[in-house]
């Protein structure tokens, strides 16, 4: 799913029980090219549990604003109806993995039963940097 303007405030609060994933990328950026492919193994572990979401700063500098993005790639993780952390820069698998068991406290959400939000296909960590 891609931000836009319009959605991007109601995107996040209509997923408040699940866990959510923000790229803030850039199409040109090589180390946003390299944190896609961490983010699609993340996606592949987790499945259905986690929704990652895509923003392109240059297209949609005025979310990138509102948000407070100053360096790409950058990734923020959303659960329970708010952010809970900020990552700026390239992130290995195990760095996001950790960071997902500290926002779900148990670091287990494939077992709780309230992280069940779909991700919509395609989704975008999966059709963004192949436009």
């Amino acid at each position: 799913m891609y931000f836009t303007e319009e959605n991007c405030k109601t995107t996040l609060p209509a997923s408040v029980a699940a866990v959510s994933v923000l790229h803030y990328y850039a199409r040109w950026s090589l180390p946003c090219r390299r944190q896609y492919l961490v983010l699609r193994q993340l996606q592949n572990d987790y499945r259905q549990a986690l929704k990652i979401l895509a923003v392109d700063v240059e297209d949609f500098s005025r979310i990138a604003e509102a948000h407070t993005i100053h360096s790409i790639p950058t990734i923020t993780v959303f659960s329970r109806g708010g952010e809970r952390r900020r990552l700026v820069g390239l992130q290995s698998l195990e760095a996001l993995r950790r960071v997902i068991a500290e926002v779900t406290e148990t670091g287990d959400i494939l077992k709780k039963t309230y992280f069940t939000t779909k991700i919509s296909s395609p989704t975008p960590i999966q059709e963004y940097l192949h436009e």
